[in-house]
C-alpha cells in the first residue's frame, strides 16, 4: 500500500488534484499497486493523521494560512523521516527558501497537468526502491535487509561483505558481479572490481576515490570512473 497525502487550503485545487491522480494511477505502470489518497485542507488534520499513519508521499502547499507549508514540512520531517515531500506552489521565488526542508520535488499549480505525472512517477519509484529487500539466508535466519539501508558491498572471496548505514556488517554468499546486476536499478553502482556503492550515501567524489557519509573512503578504479561520474550526476538531478 502506497499512501499519498495532499494538503492545500483550496478545495478547488484538492478536487482537481484528486481527479488528476485518480486518472493517472489506474492506467500507469504502477496499476498493480494499491494506493490510498488522503486530502487535507489544513495542517492540523494532516499532522494528526501522520502521528499514527506514515504517508509515503505528501504534496504540500507552501502557502498555507495559520501554519505555512515550510513549518508543516519541518514537523513532517520529525514525524515521518521516510516521507517524500513534494512542495506545491504558485510562486517560483519560494523554491530556494524551501530547500532546507529537503523536498523531493516541486510542483507548480499552474503546470499541474504537465508536471504531476513526472513527480508522481519519480516519487512512487523512489518509494518502491526504499521497500526493496535482500534476503540474507539461513545464517541470519532469513533476515530481510532493506536495500536502502545498504551503504556499500565489498568482495570477500566467495562471499561479499554488506555494510549498512549503522555500520553493521553481513557476510552474504554471492559475487559482486551478481549483486551489481541485481541492484543497479536501485541506485547502486560498481566503482571498483571489489566494490559496489549505494549512491545515496556518497558524500563527495575525488580523483581516484569517493567519500561516504560515514567518512569511509573507497577507491574508484580508472575503468569505472567515467560511468560513476555520469551516473552520480544524474542521480543528484533526480
Amino acid at each position: 500500500m502506497i499512501r499519498i497525502c495532499v494538503c492545500d487550503d483550496s478545495m478547488v485545487f484538492l478536487n482537481d488534484f484528486k481527479k488528476a491522480v485518480e486518472g493517472l494511477l489506474p492506467h500507469g505502470k504502477y496499476s498493480d499497486h494499491e494506493f490510498e489518497l488522503k486530502l487535507f485542507a489544513e495542517a492540523e488534520g494532516l499532522l494528526n493523521y501522520c502521528v499514527s499513519n506514515y504517508p509515503d508521499i505528501v504534496f504540500l502547499d507552501i502557502e498555507m494560512p495559520k501554519q505555512n507549508g515550510l513549518e508543516i514540512a519541518d514537523a513532517l520531517n520529525k514525524l515521518c523521516v521516510y516521507t517524500l515531500i513534494i512542495f506545491v506552489t504558485s510562486h517560483d521565488d519560494l523554491v530556494f527558501t524551501s530547500l532546507r526542508y529537503h523536498p523531493f520535488r516541486f510542483l507548480r499549480k499552474t503546470h499541474l497537468s504537465g508536471e504531476l505525472l513526472e513527480a508522481l512517477d519519480s516519487a512512487i519509484e523512489e518509494r518502491i526502491i526504499k521497500d526493496k529487500t535482500l534476503t540474507l539466508g539461513s545464517k541470519y535466519l532469513g533476515k530481510k535487509l532493506l536495500v536502502s539501508q545498504i551503504m556499500y558491498i565489498e568482495s570477500d572471496k566467495n562471499y561479499v561483505c554488506i555494510v549498512t548505514n549503522n555500520n553493521t556488517e553481513y557476510l552474504y554468499r554471492a559475487t559482486v558481479s551478481f549483486l551489481d546486476k541485481e541492484l543497479s536499478s536501485y541506485g547502486f553502482i560498481r566503482v571498483h572490481s571489489a566494490f559496489i556503492v549505494n549512491m545515496a550515501y556518497i558524500k563527495a567524489l575525488n580523483n581516484d576515490s569517493l567519500l561516504l557519509f560515514n567518512n569511509k573512503t573507497i577507491a574508484v578504479s580508472r575503468k569505472y570512473k567515467p560511468v560513476l561520474k555520469n551516473m552520480f550526476s544524474k542521480y543528484l538531478r533526480r
